[in-house]
């Protein structure tokens, strides 16, 4: 049966033929960063801004994750800018002793832990230094690392 030509089909975004090229995030991705992620030159080496330096109004924390995320939203097949960029951000917190088991600095290192080859040691780091300690998602996180063993 012939479709009816008032019927227009619908142009697919990009993401839809590469998505064996998007790295896939627990929390989704936003479909205009990841369509706009895809149309840059893939060749080209992603270009990650510079870390914001908080100010004395602003939230480290805050701040950090909130760029880290919108980083990630950009980066659809990860890279090791990223890597890069999470190990800096963790870096920079742990010196602020009240963020050690706020849910967003956990997810940051469990951010952190789940692109390098060997998160074991991010969690007996994290162990080590009370980062997530008192946090459920610490210990869920580091038994499905230990279950994979």
């Amino acid at each position: 049966m012939a479709e009816p030509a008032s019927v227009k089909v619908k142009e697919s975004p990009s993401w839809e033929i590469s998505k064996e090229n998007v790295r896939p995030r627990a929390r989704g991705r936003d479909p205009k960063l990841l369509e706009a992620a895809l149309k840059a030159n893939p060749l080209k080496k992603p270009e990650i801004p510079e870390l914001p330096v908080p100010d004395d109004s602003q939230d480290p924390l805050q701040l950090y994750y909130d760029f880290v995320l919108r980083v990630e939203q950009s980066l659809p097949g990860g890279s090791k800018e990223l890597v890069l960029l999470l190990e800096a951000v963790t870096k920079r917190l742990v010196a602020h002793e009240e963020y050690k088991n706020s849910e967003k600095n956990v997810r940051l290192w469990l951010s952190y832990a789940d692109l390098i080859p060997d998160p074991k040691v991010v969690y007996e780091y994290m162990k080590t230094n009370g980062i997530g300690t008192e946090n459920p998602l610490f210990y869920e996180a580091w038994a499905v690392v230990m279950e994979e063993r």
